[in-house]
């Protein structure tokens, strides 16, 4: 797993390059990640939080061969989600957009989203580029939603004021 260090994160290929993807970590790290989000759960499985014998038997259980898409790699998946994990896709073509799923969008999630907004547009090139007003859908699991945004309003935490504005609507009507 390749560990993006802060200098490094500026280049914006991870999310121009359909092929690859980032994760972040539960303690804000990133990691790039390849082709498949689940090999590098695979070939990291302690960094993650599972085991070797984890991923055996869910792929034995599911009747999947190892790393293939299936209901094993959406298990391993959600389960690093369920563990503070955050995975990030950029799609490019005729609707480019980036994908951000996590279990759960706390406070240190929304830091976290931040922070990469704000890495990712301080490159010149993405700040000229698509992925300054690229489309983010962020789904968050546990509450089976979807956030629609832009790299820039995370970038200008429109996602702290999302959350305040649910919370002001709660109290207005109570």
């Amino acid at each position: 797993m390749k560990r993006i260090l802060k200098e490094n994160l500026t280049n914006t290929e991870i999310l121009n390059n359909g092929d690859e993807g980032l994760w972040i970590s539960p303690w804000g790290e990133m990691f790039s990640s390849d082709s498949r989000h689940v090999r590098t759960i695979i070939q990291n499985p302690e960094q993650f939080g599972t085991t070797e014998e984890h991923i055996d038997y869910l792929h034995k259980k599911y009747g999947e061969k190892r790393g293939w898409d299936g209901k094993a790699r959406e298990e391993l998946i959600r389960d690093a989600m369920k563990k503070g994990w955050i995975r990030i896709r950029g799609y490019s073509g005729k609707y480019s957009y980036i994908s951000i799923q996590t279990d759960k969008l706390t406070k240190k999630h929304k830091d976290f989203l931040y922070y990469f907004a704000n890495e990712i547009l301080k490159d010149e090139y993405s700040s000229k580029f698509r992925w300054n007003f690229a489309d983010v859908r962020i789904g968050i699991a546990n509450e089976d939603r979807i956030i629609k945004t832009t790299m820039r309003g995370i970038a200008e935490d429109t996602l702290l004021n999302e959350c305040f504005n649910v919370v002001d609507f709660y109290t207005q009507i109570m």
